[in-house]
């Protein structure tokens, strides 16, 4: 998470745990992007899912380059932006992205919106977690993004990849 960011606490508590709740949904791992990252001046807090080209068609979204046109993928973006607004208190943008037309798009920083439980009731290990994302940005650094240098993350994030890398 980006040290800059103005949302505030508890809110980037509440987001990330938002984040958790796509993860769950759609088995992929969602990201805090856009100015509210960065900048004490913005309007809203875009969340954005990036699902593979295949897995973005055989869900039904249609043309990525037109998502405003699709029945189904308004609804989801509007039902997932009204929940997430609900959970944080933020006004949530939440939008749904084919990975190939937004790494071409869009190549400011990411932070991957997670959630570490570690309580017994429910609880993800921690080395799971980082191998998913470790996957999901040398999948999305393959396809043409510049990967971990404009990931915005935490420190113990970035820790915790390096460690997974080196006892790959």
């Amino acid at each position: 998470m980006s040290t800059k960011s103005r949302v505030g606490m508890p809110a980037q508590l509440h987001l990330m745990r938002f984040g958790q709740l796509i993860y769950d949904a759609f088995g992929d791992v969602a990201y805090w992007v856009g100015s509210s990252l960065e900048s004490a001046t913005w309007r809203d807090v875009d969340v954005r899912l990036m699902l593979s080209d295949s897995e973005y068609l055989h869900q039904g979204y249609g043309d990525p380059g037109a998502p405003h046109t699709n029945a189904k993928w308004c609804a989801n973006c509007a039902a997932w932006s009204a929940l997430g607004k609900e959970m944080t208190g933020l006004p949530v943008d939440f939008q749904i992205q084919d990975t190939t037309l937004a790494n071409k798009q869009y190549q400011g920083k990411r932070s991957a919106l997670f959630t570490v439980w570690d309580s017994q009731s429910r609880h993800m290990r921690l080395r799971d977690v980082a191998n998913g994302l470790v996957d999901a940005v040398d999948k999305q650094q393959a396809l043409g993004w510049n990967g971990w240098d404009t990931l915005a993350c935490d420190a113990s994030f970035l820790a915790l990849r390096d460690v997974v890398r080196d006892n790959a």
